[in-house]
């Protein structure tokens, strides 16, 4: 089992866990310590990680953890700069630094950190109420370069995926959505979900175990995928630089139900994102080596890279990501002023995803889950009764580049019986 160790995980609260009774393997906490205030969000968000006490076990409970207490925006951006100092790999944030609805400057910061400074940020997706064009989803979880998640219910069943349903306050938005008049021209967010309501944590110093302090939100979504990140990369230390294939990992091998996160159904991708986070299957990918991390160069178009894969009789249904990164710039190097916006905000690069099946025949554009011009994931998915077994053969192109290189991760992941 594979528990984060030697990974270095941040989070940025207002306030800290308990750096004494919390059964945390190691906290280290910013440059506030003097005015630290304890936090039961941050104590909780904690726990869902790293904890290391039964029976409120953490996903990853051998992380070396930083905590980075904000009160405001400017010590937000302060603490995530002072977090990339320490060398961590994975920072969730589990708050919003403002509301709007769509891609804006600290979007563009979020994606010029992950993208530069080659750190996964795990972003709540916001709890704002939910209507029939969706909710706001939270800055900086617009970030295209952010793993931005989402919250189900998950009926207190977690093998049985029939039950779930997205969480009535989890915040979803669809591409190119209309918000106060402004089009958005964000990506779809969530990226994934993971279970948000009626969650078990101590949220008290002596860290007793108590039924009835339960805790709801995708604040507690985000720590779920934050775990399973720093799981994977204490399996693959290459994966704590590799953003864009951490994603193609992290929504090829989602908990498969069809027929619920498909954009054919009613309740489609724009809500659930990929789907469930499903950190096994996550591991099976990097055990199998069924991924690739590769890259297009500066203003390269219309060119393709070539991969293929095998499907037997013992796969079930088939599930293909591309993922790819945005560039965004700053004039100066870090510590950015508080008040910095980047300088450069390059469109996003438009890559196509094409699998050929092994007659010879593109699957249909239908077969796609997740397919924008103005997105930075794609995702097929099939059955391979309907299309045979044999040797698949997987085409990504870019069509237009801009002017960086453009990174992207692909990652496929099977079923089977």
């Amino acid at each position: 089992r594979y528990t984060g160790s030697g990974v270095k995980v941040g989070i940025v609260e207002r306030g800290i866990p308990s750096t004494i009774d919390i059964p945390l393997n190691t906290v280290i906490v910013d440059y506030y310590p003097d005015d630290a205030e304890y936090s039961e969000h941050a104590q909780a968000v904690a726990e869902i990680i790293a904890s290391n006490k039964a029976p409120l076990r953490g996903i990853a409970p051998d992380v070396d953890m930083y905590c980075a207490q904000a009160f405001d925006d400017i010590e937000f951006i302060q603490g995530v700069e002072w977090l990339i100092t320490k060398g961590v790999s994975v920072i969730n944030i589990s708050g919003a630094l403002d509301a709007t609805g769509y891609y804006g400057e600290y979007d563009r910061w979020a994606d010029h950190i992950a993208h530069n400074h080659s750190v996964h940020l795990v972003i709540a997706a916001g709890n704002e109420t939910v209507n029939s064009s969706g909710g706001v989803v939270t800055s900086p979880g617009l970030a295209y370069n952010a793993i931005t998640v989402g919250a189900i219910n998950d009926g207190g069943t977690a093998t049985n995926l029939s039950d779930d349903v997205l969480c009535t306050f989890s915040s979803y938005i669809e591409r190119s959505a209309v918000i106060n008049g402004v089009i958005t021209k964000a990506a779809n967010k969530p990226d994934v979900v993971a279970s948000g309501l009626a969650l078990l944590t101590s949220s008290f110093p002596d860290g007793q175990f108590e039924p009835e302090r339960m805790v709801s939100g995708t604040s507690f979504s985000a720590p779920h995928v934050t775990g399973v990140v720093a799981q994977l990369i204490d399996q693959y230390p290459s994966l704590a630089v590799l953003q864009d294939l951490m994603k193609a990992m992290l929504t090829a091998a989602i908990s498969h139900d069809t027929l619920r996160y498909t954009s054919a159904q009613t309740i489609g991708f724009e809500k659930y994102g990929a789907g469930v986070i499903d950190a096994r299957a996550c591991s099976e990918i990097s055990y199998r080596g069924t991924f690739v991390s590769s890259a297009f160069t500066a203003s390269q178009n219309n060119m393709s890279k070539t991969y293929t894969f095998n499907v037997t009789s013992a796969d079930n249904r088939i599930r293909v990501s591309l993922a790819w990164l945005k560039s965004v710039w700053f004039s100066s190097a870090p510590p950015h002023p508080s008040d910095a916006v980047p300088s450069t905000n390059a469109p996003i690069a438009n890559l196509d995803l094409a699998i050929i099946d092994p007659n010879g025949n593109e699957l249909p554009l239908n077969a796609f889950v997740n397919y924008d011009s103005n997105t930075n994931l794609a995702i097929i998915e099939f059955d391979p009764d309907v299309y045979g077994t044999g040797t698949y053969t997987v085409n990504v192109w870019i069509r237009n580049s801009t002017g960086a290189p453009t990174y992207f991760g692909l990652a496929w992941w099977a079923d089977r019986n």
